[in-house]
């Protein structure tokens, strides 16, 4: 929907962690410095070779979360609408 605002074709590659790590890698900065980390190589506790485990993102049912129309008392924009809205920022 991005390619669609900004009038341009954006083509993905599908790389493995190992190819994305030795990319950041050689970015440098804080892509190089948490490269391990950022694919899964590294715990956040920094143990090498250890990856955390996935955290439960399921919230209660419960009035303690609401949506976003329940707050603003209108709807969110779809991702095409903040695609279009924000194609300047793309391009």
């Amino acid at each position: 929907m991005i390619a669609e605002a900004i009038g341009e074709q954006i083509t993905l590659d599908e790389v493995s962690a190992e190819q994305a790590r030795r990319f950041y890698r050689a970015q440098g900065g804080f892509a190089a410095t948490n490269a391990d980390f950022l694919f899964g190589f590294e715990s956040y506790d920094g143990v090498e070779g250890v990856a955390d485990e996935p955290h439960d993102t399921s919230a209660p049912d419960d009035d303690a979360y609401l949506t976003l129309d329940q707050i603003t008392g209108t709807p969110a924009r779809t991702f095409r609408q903040w695609a279009h809205d924000h194609a300047p920022d793309f391009t």
